[in-house]
C-alpha cells in the first residue's frame, strides 16, 4: 500500500472536499474507528497491545451524467494507531450504466470480494492470516447487470505494479437472494499463484452459516499445491451476536500468518461476542487459538492464544 504522512492526507482530503462540494456533487465523508486491546500468549511470553483493526476514513460521492449514467468516486485511507502515517486502501472511479458497471483504480479484486460475509471476523481476526487472496491492486473491473440473481465480475490487472511479473486476472460469478449467497472465483498471477475459491452463506431466522473452500491450481513458487477452508456460524439474540469460526490452511505463501506462527498445516478457531450499543457503535470481544501441525518443526512458536476486546464506531 502507498503510505502518506497524516498531515499530507488531511490536506489532500480538505482540497478534495472543497473542490467536490463546489461542483455540486453528492459527497459523503465517512469512516470507521476500530480499536482493540489484545493479550497474546505464546508458549514463552505474555504480550499486551492496543491496535487499530482496519480503522479508516474516506470520501465518496456520485454525479449524474447523461443517458442514465452515474459516475461514482471514492478515495479511502487506513489509519495507523500511532497517527503518524496513513495507507491507501482504495481510490476508484466507477461508471454505473444499465449495461453494467466499469470500475477503474486501486481496489479489491473480484476474488477477494467473492468471500461475501463468510468471514465473520473480518478486520479483527481476518481470514487473510491463513488464506491468500486478500488482494488490493490497480485494476480495470467490469461488473455485469444482475440476471435472475446472478452477476459476473471480470478484472484485468496490469503489470505497472512491480508485484506482478505478467498481466493478472481476477473474476467471480455471484448469486444472491434473500437468504442464500453463493460465489465461485478464479484468480491467476496476482500472488504468483492460480487460485479458485467457492464461498457460500445461508441466513435462517437468527442464524447465519458460512463455508469457504479455496485451492491452488498451479503456482510459480516451486512448492506443492495448497488448499484451505473456512466454516463460520453466528446467532443474533436481541443486541448480541454470538460468533464462531474455524480455518484450516496448508498455504505457505500469499497469507499473513497467524500472529507469527510458522509451519503448515495451520488451524485456527475463533469465538466472539458483538454487542450493539447503538446503530453505529459496537463493543466486541473475542478468543482465538491458532496452531501449526508441522511435525518437522522443532519450535515453541507453533501455537498462539489471543484474547481481545474492542470498540468500533462508524461515522
Amino acid at each position: 500500500m502507498t503510505n502518506l504522512p497524516l498531515t499530507t492526507a488531511t490536506v489532500l482530503f480538505s482540497s478534495l472536499w472543497s473542490v467536490s462540494t463546489s461542483a455540486e456533487a453528492a459527497n459523503h465523508l465517512y469512516g470507521l474507528i476500530n480499536i482493540a486491546l489484545e493479550q497474546s500468549t505464546p508458549s514463552s511470553a505474555l504480550e499486551h497491545k492496543i491496535s487499530s483493526k482496519a480503522s479508516r476514513f474516506g470520501i465518496k460521492g456520485e454525479r449524474q451524467l447523461e443517458h442514465k449514467v452515474i459516475i461514482n468516486y471514492k478515495i479511502e485511507y487506513g489509519v495507523n494507531l500511532n497517527g503518524e502515517r496513513t495507507s491507501l486502501r482504495e481510490h476508484i472511479v466507477l461508471l454505473n450504466t444499465e449495461h453494467g458497471n466499469i470500475k477503474l483504480g486501486y481496489s479489491n479484486t473480484p476474488f477477494k470480494l467473492s468471500q461475501g460475509k463468510v468471514d465473520i471476523f473480518n478486520d479483527v481476526v481476518d481470514m487473510k492470516l491463513l488464506l491468500p487472496g486478500d488482494n488490493v491492486t490497480e485494476l480495470l473491473h467490469y461488473q455485469s447487470p444482475t440476471f435472475d440473481n446472478w452477476r459476473l465480475n471480470i478484472a484485468y490487472i496490469a503489470n505497472g505494479n512491480d508485484q506482478y511479473e505478467t498481466h493478472a486476472t481476477s473474476s467471480s460469478l455471484q448469486y444472491q437472494n434473500d437468504n442464500l449467497y453463493f460465489a465461485i472465483a478464479y484468480e491467476n498471477g496476482v500472488t504468483e499463484q492460480e487460485l479458485i475459491r467457492v464461498s457460500t452463506s445461508y441466513n435462517y431466522d437468527a442464524w447465519q452459516l458460512g463455508y469457504l473452500y479455496q485451492a491452488q491450481l498451479n503456482n510459480n513458487l516451486g512448492n506443492r499445491k495448497n488448499s484451505g477452508h473456512l466454516i463460520s456460524a453466528s446467532y443474533k439474540l436481541n443486541s448480541a451476536l454470538f460468533k464462531g469460526q474455524y480455518i484450516s490452511s496448508s498455504y505457505t505463501s500469499g497469507n499473513k500468518g497467524f500472529y507469527g506462527i510458522s509451519g503448515v498445516p495451520m488451524h485456527s478457531i475463533t469465538l466472539g461476542l458483538d454487542y450493539s450499543l447503538q446503530q453505529h457503535t459496537t463493543w466486541y470481544s473475542y478468543f482465538a487459538y491458532g496452531r501449526s501441525d508441522d511435525t518437522n518443526q522443532v519450535s515453541d512458536n507453533d501455537k498462539r492464544t489471543i484474547i481481545g476486546m474492542g470498540l468500533k464506531t462508524l461515522f
